[in-house]
Formats: structure tokens, C-alpha cells, sequence
């Protein structure tokens, strides 16, 4: 009886939550009866060893081991306990659990204890926290215990309301930051905005700067220019005759060149009328070619027609041989059953095996009748499809094959063309060598001319110093008569210089009109290279297309033979798979043909090239003998020209370069203007920003209603959207079944013709590919045509000017003679138009800026007559000069003597040059009369010789110092150039940085919306943690009065347990 009342209470014992809990520390017996872990409870040493566990730092004695059911050892155990727990937390020893479930709650190892309470259910979860609440002390420390486990909930809550705080000030910070660089690029913009008003200053300060370098340079050129344009205009008073014929000759050539012009008009309106045509018949080679393409099309129709009544035929034998098996089968039947059945069954069973056997015989009957109908007709077919479609082939071959000979004759007929316009062109090679050689002796031959009229020039200068002592009066009505013709030379000449810009302009575009035509040339040699591919492939693919005429008979051939059609059209698909790989490797062939033609082609222009370099440079060196007497005087006429077109040119430079720093400055002023713009809508947009969010946080409870409307709103018209979208999906569902089924019934027709369809395709592009490119070819053609007309006209034209040329030579080879004699004076003259040269070269800038100003201060010194007169004394201290070289040219006079006679034995072919030795001797004896005239003036000239020289030294020692200070100016000028730049790079660093500020206020402007997002949810989000956290509150309210009942029962039971494990006092 005790036993049976005291296990069902110790089962209920251990399976109470305290001990539950005890378990999960470790187990309690290695039995697992309920005894074993119900004697090692009362022992007290697995409590004392969980005790030591929870407080180590205990100094209370040690539990003892071994008991062996001794109660006077698990008295010391438990005693030893309820000191360590007294120690601890002062309990009572009646709640041994429960003080260890506190101990729990407080020790280091809380984290393991709490993970291996959690691992059982939530009833005994809830039990051990109401036990562990629990604590003898006051009611005060019992509530705090008992809400424990909601602090950690409300820790995490803090945290994470930390967290977003931090994500906010980190935001906040961020803005800020953003602000800061708002500010910093303000700055930066009003700093760019100064050096703008800085460089705008300088650039003022710079333009003054320059117009005063420029009043220096007109103060410091004026004189040597004034000088020098006094002598140019009295040297070019004897030039006006030689213009006037000039300008004769060049309006007969002009009127040549409109009669030819008219003769070219008349061939382009031939070969456009051949070109037209032309283009005519390539549309008709593509049209046949199209009804080639169309009758190989019908032809592939006709052959699957023929595959399709094949595969019909077979299937009905098939059909036939299937109705003879069961015919077969029935019959043999229909004699096991006539043996089975008896013998008065056999009359009428004979007679159903018969009809049987008859129907069967007549079924087979018609099929084959209808299976010979079918092969006629099959044959008819075919007959009527070969015939038909040979005839058709041998009419478009036979037009083929015409329009092939037309092509070929009208290709020998370019061919033709292509090569007469070479040989043309290689003559206007060799005519453009001779007119450069012919025009650069005319040029050597106008410089001495030019010389020669310097010369006379200087005889009449000596004529006027002899009138001039003689009476001053008619001098002076003289030079009065001087100034007017110098006016009208002045006009004179800038009429002429109009017209030798003119004709070097139309120098330089026939030079460009030459290597035009040089290219074209070139052109026309790569598209007859391109002509001959063409007919190699015309030829490949007239090749192919008998190839594919043989391969239609072999398919015709094989449709005869019933049996073996499987095979045959397996065989027929390899061998035109092997075909489109053969008409594949082929084309890879064409191409590596044509890139090697192509390297080839540009070979020979390199090679035609360097042919032509090399026949100018024979002519070159063949005339380098007239070119080297000639040289040294075209110099001189080609620095005056020069000289006149690079001032134009340099003052263009600058007028452009001063706009184009202005424009610069304009853009500039611009984006800086730009720049406010944008930072004023930077601002105006952040303060928007700012409010907005201020009216959100404000505002956030009464949109939602207004949301709510609109999501309601938007979700019904999202709903009608949604039904009409299915209403469309199911009629598309009713159409790709239609479609479905529809293509089904095709699918197994189109299964054979794909492959067969996409070898055709291939074949048919490669074709058409072939055919644009012999069309492009064809118009390559025409346009070489029109270019060697072209290259005709203006043959024609270098013809006629080479005429007029020519006899321009010969009218200067008459001067040339004259000219001789003054070979020596040029060297040295040359000498000296060296260093001119070199610093003319330095002073081209100055002098482009001062041209125009100087021409309107020659015409105010027109007016002073004053100033004329001092030009006149040193005019007078020229001809002293002049009397001191006297005696030098006698000394020359001998040397040309010795000179011309090697001239005569070097010129054997020039003879008229010994009537103008003649000539020059005459005029050594004027000179020598002239020299004994000058001999008495001149020790009267010889004072004022010696002041000149005073002044010359003084004007080269300003001219130096004005040179020092134009290389100065120089350098300022390329350090502003410098300056310049430097700006350019700002503004494109300025234009960059407002790029990235963009993008950075775009960037900003994302980051703002995605914090006002976020701060939306956070607030959702607190409000919804609240609501939960008073809800949560409640509950736990709720299960604490529920544990503390629980409670206040399980004593209860414990203390009944007690009283029921009392010892029983000691019998006597």
C-alpha cells in the first residue's frame, strides 16, 4: 500500500518544473529510475555540486561523495547546502529549488542556464520563471525579479531606438557636411568670380599695352619704310608696260579656256548619256537576275511537289501490302474455321469466305488502279516541269549569256577608256614637270627684269640730282609731276598684285586639281583590278549554275526510281550540305583573293608614285643648270609677294585670335553667370526641402486619410485595368490556340523544306552579295569616267596656259641678256637680301599689324611736300654713294667681261646673246660719260655723305633698342598666351566641378527622400512598438498574477510533501 501510494507521488515529484530544471543542468542518475534520481536529490551532492557551480567562490566545506544511504551523511550534505545558500541569498532551507533557480538568475553562467531552460515546453518555461521570481525578501524585490525577462525586450527596444537616433545625428551631421561644401563652393565661385574681374582687367590693361607696341613699332619702321616704298614705287613706274601685256595675254588665255570649257561641257553631256545607259542595263542584269531567282524557286516547288507525291505513293504501297496481309490473314482463318465446323455449316460458310476474298481482291484492284493513275500523272508531271522549266532555263542562259557579252563589251570599252585616261594623265604629269620648270624661269627672268629696272631706276635718280643743280625750279614742278604718277603707279600696282593673287590662287587649285586626278588614276587601276575579279566570279558562278543544272537532272533521275527514293534524298541532302560548304570554303577563297588583290593595288599606286617622284626629280636635275642662274632673282620677287600675303594672312591671325580670347572671356562670364543660377536653385530647392519636411513631421496624422482615399481610388482603377488586361489574355489565349492548331497541320509539311530553304538562302545571299559589289564596281566606273573627262579638260587648259607661257619665255629670253651684266650686283645684293631676309622674317609680326595704318599715312604724306624735299637730300647722299661704287663697277665691268665669255661657252644655244652684249656695252660708254659728270659732283657730296652716316648709326642703334624691346614683348605676349591657356584648363576644371556638384545635389537630393522615407517608417514604426508594448505589458501582467497563484499552490503541495516524508519518531 505504501508503495503503490508513494510512487505515483514521486513520479509527480520529479516530473515537477523545479526538477525539470535541475535536469537540464546535468542528469540526475545514470539509471534513470525514478529512485536513483530520487536518492541522488536527497543526498545533497548533486545539489551542493550545482551550488559550487553557481557560486565558486563560496568558503563553506565541501560535500561528502560517498553516502551509501547513511542519513547522518546526507544531513551534513543538505546542511552544507543550506549554509551555501544562506550565504548567498539568506533563504529558508524549506525552498532549496527555488533559492538554486535564484542563484540561476545571478550567477556568470546565466546565458547557458537560460538556453537549456528554453529547450522545454512553454507551460514548464512559465513555471520555472514564477520559482524564480520568487525570493524571500521583500514584495518589492519579487516584482523586479518577476519582470526580468521583459527588461531584456525593452533593452532591444532601446537599442534599437539608439540606433536610429545615431542614424539620425549621423544623417544630420551629413547634412551639415553638405551645407559646408554649399558654402565652400560659394566662396570658391566668388573667388573664381574675382580672378575673372582680374584676368577681365589685365586683359584691358594688355590691349592698351599692345596698341601703344604698336604705335612703337609704326614710329620705329616708318621712316625705312617710307624710304623704301618711294624707291619700290619708282621702281615699278617701268613695270606698268610689261603688266598691260600681261594682262592681254591672260584674257586670250581666258577665252581659250571657255572654248574648251565648252568642248569638255559637250563630252560630260556624252558620258553622262553613257553613264545613263549604262546604268539602264544593270538594272536590267538585276531584274534578270531576279527571274533567274524566281525560276530556281518554282524549280525547288516543283521538286517538293515531287517528294510529296513520292512519299503519297509510298504510303499507299504501304496501305496495299497492309490490306494483302490482313486479306491473307482472313483467308487463312476463314479455311481453319471451314475445317472446324461441321459439314453442313460448310455451304454457307464457303460462300462468306468468298465474298470476303472478292471484296478484298476488288479493294486492291482499285488501289492499283489509282496507284497507276497517280504514277501518270506523277510522270506527266515531271515530263511537263523538265520541259517547261528547260525551256525556261535555255531562254534566260541565252539572255544571260547576251547581256554577259554586252557586259564584256562595254567593259573593254572602259577598259579602253581607263587606259587612254592613264596615258592622259601620265601626259599631264609630264606637262604639269614642264609648266613648273617654264613658270619658274619666267619667274627668275621677271627678277631680272626687275634688277634691270633697279638699275635705270638709279640712272634716272643720278639724271634727277643733275637737273635738281641745275634748276630747282623745274625740279620742283617735277616732283609735283612725280607725286601724281607715283598715285597712279600706287593704284597700278595694287591692281596688278590683285591680279598675281589671282593667278596664284589658280596655281595652287590646279596643283590640287592635279593630285586630285593623280588619285583618281590610282582609283581607276584598283577598279579594273575589281572589273577582272568580277569576271572571274561571273565565271565561277556560270560554272555553279550548270554544276546546279547537272545536279537537277541526277534529282530527275533518281525520281524514277521508286524503291531507293529514302536513300537518294539522303545522299541529295549531303551532297548539297557538301555543296553550300564547297560554295562557303569558295567565297573565303573570293576574299582572300580580294584582300591580296587589294594589298597588290596599293603596291603599284605606292609604286606609280614613286615612278612619278622619280621622273620630276630626272627633269629636276636635268634643269638644275637654268634653275641655278635664275634662283638668286626669284628670291627677291618671292619675298616682295610673301611679304605682301603674310601680312594680310598675320593680321587675319590676330583679328581672329583677338575674337576668339573675347569669345573665350564671353563664355567664361557666362558660366560663372550659370553657375550663381544654379546655386541659387540649389539653395531655393534645399530650402524647399527643409519645409517639407517640416510640414511632413507636422502634418503626418491628417494625410492618412486622404492616402487612404487614393489607395482606394487607385486600387479600383487598378482592378477595371486588371479585367480588361484578362479579358485581352483570354482572347490571345483563343487565337494562339487557333494558331496552335493551325500550325500543327503544317509543322509536319515544313519539317523536310527547312533545311533544303536554308542552304537556298545562303546560296541567294551570296549571290546578291556578288551582286552589289558588281554594282558598286559599275558606279566606281562611271564616276572614273567623269573624272577623266575632267583630267581631259584641264589638260586642255595646261595646254593653253603652257602656250602662253612659252611665248612669255621667249619674250623674256630677249631681256635676259640685258639682266646678265648685273649677275655680279645681284650676288652681293643677294648677300644682304639674306639678312634682310632673316630679319624681315623677325619683324613679319610687327609689320602685319602696321600695313594697313601705313597706307593711310602714305597718303598724308602725299600732302607734305616739306617732307618730300628731305627725301630729296638723301637722294643727293645716295648718288654720292653711288659716285664711290662707280669705281667698283669699272672693276666689275672687267670681271663680267671674263664671265660672260664662260656664259657664251656654257650657252652655246642662246644666241642672242651676243646682240645684248652689244647692248650692254653701248651702255658702258653712256655710264662711262655719265662717270666723268659724276666725278665733279661728287666732292661736293662728300660733306653731306658724312652727316648720313651720323644719322644712319643713330636710326640702327634705335632700331636695336626697338628690337630689344619688341623680344620683350614677345615674351609678355607668350607668357599671356600662357595665362590664356591656364584659364581655358580653370574654366574646364570649373565646368567638371559643376558636373560633380550636380550630381552631388541629385545624390543629396535621393538621400533626403530616403530619409524622410525612413523617417516615416520609424515613426510607424514607434507608434506600432508602443501599441505592442502596452498590449505586451498587459499580458505579462495577466501571466504574473497567474504564476503567483501557481505559486501559492506548489507550496501548498511542497509543504504537503514534507508533511507526508516526515520521519516517524523513534518506537520504544
Amino acid at each position: 500500500m505504501e508503495q503503490e501510494v508513494f510512487s505515483p507521488l514521486l513520479e509527480d515529484f520529479l516530473l515537477s518544473p523545479l526538477v525539470c530544471w535541475v535536469k537540464t543542468v546535468s542528469p540526475l542518475g545514470s539509471d534513470g529510475s525514478p529512485l536513483s534520481e530520487f536518492m541522488t536529490l536527497v543526498d545533497g551532492v548533486y545539489l551542493n555540486d550545482i551550488m559550487t557551480e553557481i557560486n565558486p567562490k563560496s568558503s563553506v566545506q565541501r560535500a561528502h561523495r560517498k553516502v551509501h544511504n547513511d542519513p547522518t551523511l546526507r544531513i551534513q550534505n543538505l546542511s552544507i547546502l543550506v549554509q551555501q545558500i544562506k550565504s548567498c541569498y539568506q533563504v529558508s532551507s524549506a525552498l532549496y529549488l527555488s533559492s538554486l533557480s535564484l542563484c540561476v538568475s545571478q550567477c556568470n553562467r546565466k546565458e547557458e542556464y537560460i538556453d537549456r531552460i528554453q529547450t522545454l515546453d512553454f507551460d514548464m518555461q512559465a513555471a520555472i520563471a514564477a520559482h524564480i521570481q520568487e525570493s524571500p525578501g521583500e514584495s518589492s524585490m519579487r516584482r523586479t525579479e518577476s519582470v526580468q525577462h521583459l527588461s531584456v525586450e525593452l533593452a532591444d527596444a532601446k537599442a534599437r531606438i539608439r540606433r536610429l537616433r545615431q542614424e539620425l545625428e549621423e544623417k544630420t551631421e551629413q547634412l551639415l557636411d553638405c551645407r559646408q561644401e554649399l558654402e565652400h563652393m560659394e566662396t570658391e565661385v566668388k573667388r573664381l568670380q574675382q580672378e575673372n574681374l582680374q584676368l577681365l582687367c589685365d586683359a584691358r590693361s594688355l590691349r592698351a599695352y599692345r596698341d601703344e607696341l604698336d604705335a612703337l613699332r609704326e614710329k620705329a619702321v616708318r621712316v625705312d619704310k617710307l624710304e623704301s616704298e618711294v624707291t619700290r614705287y619708282k621702281e615699278k613706274l617701268h613695270d606698268i608696260e610689261f603688266y598691260r601685256t600681261r594682262v592681254e595675254e591672260l584674257k586670250e588665255d581666258y577665252q581659250v579656256l571657255l572654248e574648251t570649257k565648252s568642248m569638255l561641257e559637250d563630252q560630260l553631256e556624252s558620258f553622262r548619256a553613257r553613264s545613263d545607259k549604262h546604268h539602264e542595263l544593270e538594272k536590267e542584269n538585276l531584274q534578270l537576275k531576279n527571274k533567274v531567282h524566281d525560276m530556281e524557286m518554282e524549280r525547288d516547288m516543283d521538286r517538293k511537289r515531287l517528294e510529296e507525291l513520292l512519299e503519297e505513293n509510298l504510303m499507299l504501297a504501304v496501305a496495299q501490302k497492309q490490306s494483302m496481309d490482313e486479306s491473307l490473314h482472313l483467308g487463312w482463318e476463314l479455311e481453319q474455321l471451314s475445317k472446324t465446323t461441321p459439314e453442313l455449316t460448310e455451304v454457307p460458310q464457303k460462300s462468306l469466305g468468298h465474298e470476303v476474298n472478292e471484296l478484298t481482291s476488288s479493294q486492291l484492284l482499285k488501289l492499283e488502279k489509282e496507284n497507276q493513275m497517280l504514277l501518270k500523272s506523277v510522270e506527266e508531271l515531271k515530263a511537263s516541269g523538265e520541259s517547261g522549266a528547260h525551256l525556261r532555263l535555255e531562254k534566260h542562259n541565252q539572255k544571260l549569256s547576251q547581256q554577259l557579252e554586252q557586259l564584256q563589251a562595254e567593259l573593254a570599252a572602259d577598259r579602253e577608256s581607263l587606259r587612254s585616261a592613264e596615258s592622259l594623265s601620265a601626259d599631264l604629269l609630264k606637262e604639269k614637270a614642264q609648266l613648273e620648270k617654264t613658270l619658274e624661269t619666267l619667274q627668275q627672268n621677271s627678277d631680272r627684269q626687275v634688277k634691270g629696272l633697279e638699275q635705270e631706276n638709279d640712272h634716272l635718280n643720278q639724271t634727277i640730282a643733275s637737273l635738281r643743280q641745275r634748276s630747282q625750279v623745274s625740279a620742283e614742278a617735277r616732283v609735283k609731276d612725280i607725286e601724281k604718277e607715283n598715285r597712279v603707279l600706287h593704284e597700278s600696282i595694287k591692281e596688278t598684285s590683285s591680279k598675281l593673287n589671282k593667278m596664284v590662287f589658280e596655281r595652287k587649285q590646279l596643283r590640287k586639281d592635279l593630285e586630285h586626278y593623280k588619285e583618281k588614276g590610282e582609283r581607276a587601276e584598283e577598279l579594273e583590278m575589281e572589273v577582272h575579279r568580277l569576271e572571274r566570279e561571273k565565271e565561277n558562278l556560270q560554272k555553279r549554275l550548270a554544276a546546279l543544272a547537272i545536279t537537277c537532272g541526277k534529282v530527275e533521275v533518281l525520281g524514277l526510281n521508286k524503291e531507293g527514293l529514302l536513300g537518294d534524298e539522303e545522299s541529295s541532302d549531303d551532297s548539297s550540305f557538301f555543296l553550300c560548304e564547297n560554295m562557303a570554303e569558295k567565297l573565303g577563297g573570293f576574299k582572300r583573293v580580294l584582300r591580296e588583290l587589294y594589298k597588290l593595288i596599293y603596291k603599284r599606286i605606292n609604286y606609280m608614285n614613286g615612278c612619278n617622284y622619280m621622273n620630276l626629280h630626272e627633269c629636276w636635275s636635268h634643269n638644275v643648270t637654268c634653275i641655278t642662274v635664275c634662283f638668286l632673282f626669284v628670291r627677291f620677287k618671292l619675298l616682295e609677294c610673301k611679304l605682301e600675303s603674310t601680312l594680310k594672312s598675320s593680321l587675319e591671325i590676330k583679328a581672329e585670335k583677338i575674337a576668339a580670347l573675347e569669345a573665350r572671356l564671353q563664355e567664361s562670364s557666362n558660366l560663372n553667370q550659370q553657375l550663381r543660377q544654379e546655386l541659387k536653385t540649389v539653395k531655393k530647392n534645399y530650402e524647399a526641402l527643409r519645409q517639407r519636411q517640416e510640414e511632413e513631421c507636422s502634418a503626418q496624422s491628417s494625410p492618412a486619410r486622404g492616402r487612404e482615399d487614393t489607395q482606394s481610388k487607385w486600387e479600383k482603377q487598378s482592378q477595371e485595368a486588371t479585367r480588361e488586361l484578362l479579358k485581352v489574355k483570354d482572347r490571345l489565349i483563343e487565337v494562339e490556340r487557333n494558331n496552335a492548331t493551325l500550325h500543327a497541320e503544317k509543322q509536319a509539311l515544313r519539317t523536310q523544306l527547312k533545311q533544303l530553304e536554308s542552304q537556298s538562302g545562303n546560296l541567294q545571299a551570296q549571290i546578291l552579295a556578288l551582286q552589289r559589289q558588281t554594282a558598286s564596281l559599275q558606279e566606281n566606273n562611271t564616276t572614273l569616267q567623269t573624272q577623266n573627262a575632267n583630267l581631259q579638260v584641264e589638260n586642255s587648259t595646261l595646254n593653253s596656259r603652257s602656250a602662253a607661257l612659252m611665248s612669255q619665255n621667249a619674250q623674256l629670253q630677249t631681256q635676259q641678256s640685258g639682266t646678265e651684266s648685273e649677275r655680279d650686283v645681284a650676288i652681293r645684293e643677294k648677300e644682304e637680301l639674306r639678312t634682310v631676309y632673316d630679319l624681315l622674317l623677325h619683324d613679319h609680326e610687327k609689320l602685319s599689324a602696321l600695313h594697313e595704318r601705313q597706307a593711310s599715312e602714305y597718303e598724308d604724306l602725299i600732302g607734305k611736300h616739306g617732307e618730300l624735299k628731305s627725301g630729296h637730300k638723301s637722294l643727293e647722299l645716295q648718288y654720292n654713294q653711288l659716285l664711290k661704287q662707280k669705281t667698283e663697277l669699272e672693276q666689275l665691268e672687267r670681271d663680267l667681261t671674263a664671265e660672260r665669255e664662260k656664259m657664251i661657252s656654257d650657252s652655246k644655244s642662246h644666241q642672242d646673246t651676243a646682240t645684248q652684249y652689244q647692248r650692254l656695252s653701248e651702255e658702258h660708254h653712256m655710264l662711262s660719260s655719265t662717270h666723268q659728270q659724276l666725278l665733279k659732283d661728287n666732292e661736293l657730296l662728300q660733306t653731306d655723305h658724312k652727316t648720313l652716316k651720323s644719322q644712319l648709326n643713330t636710326a640702327r642703334l634705335e632700331q636695336t633698342r626697338l628690337e630689344a624691346e619688341f623680344s620683350k614683348l614677345k615674351e609678355q605676349y607668350q607668357q599671356l598666351d600662357i595665362t590664356s591657356a591656364k584659364l581655358t584648363n580653370q574654366c574646364e576644371l570649373l565646368s567638371q566641378l559643376k558636373g560633380n556638384l550636380e550630381e552631388e545635389n541629385r545624390h543629396l537630393l535621393d538621400q533626403i527622400q530616403t530619409l524622410m522615407l525612413q523617417n516615416r517608417t520609424l515613426l510607424e514604426q514607434t507608434m506600432e512598438s508602443k501599441d505592442l508594448f502596452h498590449v505586451e505589458q498587459r499580458q505579462y501582467i495577466d501571466k504574473l498574477n497567474e504564476l503567483r497563484r501557481q505559486k501559492e499552490k506548489l507550496e501548498e503541495k511542497i509543504m504537503d510533501q514534507y508533511k507526508f516524508y516526515d520521519p516517524s519518531p523513534p518506537r520504544r
